[in-house]
């Protein structure tokens, strides 16, 4: 079974939520804040506090371009691919 609808579609998945996050990184924030007091596990995680502070919507923001830089990569060598397929 041919898998080659795959490999866009994660690269389209992996843009789409690299857009997200370069766009909306506090409602992320947000997000990740909202289940604060909800289970045991957040009251030890040593990341809460940074995770509170404007640092933590830059590192989002780092995150997306990166998923940018990884979904682009991703279509580059997926055409290439295609490009040396189709010239056999």
């Amino acid at each position: 079974m041919q898998m080659t609808w795959l490999f866009p579609i994660v690269a389209l998945g992996l843009a789409a939520f690299g857009v997200s996050l370069l766009l909306y990184p506090a409602k992320f924030q947000n997000f990740a804040l909202r289940g604060e007091t909800d289970n045991w596990a957040w009251r030890i995680n040593p990341f809460k506090n940074w995770m509170k502070t404007p640092s933590y919507r830059v590192y989002l923001r780092f995150m997306g371009a990166v998923m940018l830089i990884v979904a682009a990569i991703m279509v580059s060598v997926l055409s290439l691919f295609a490009y040396v397929w189709n010239s056999r």
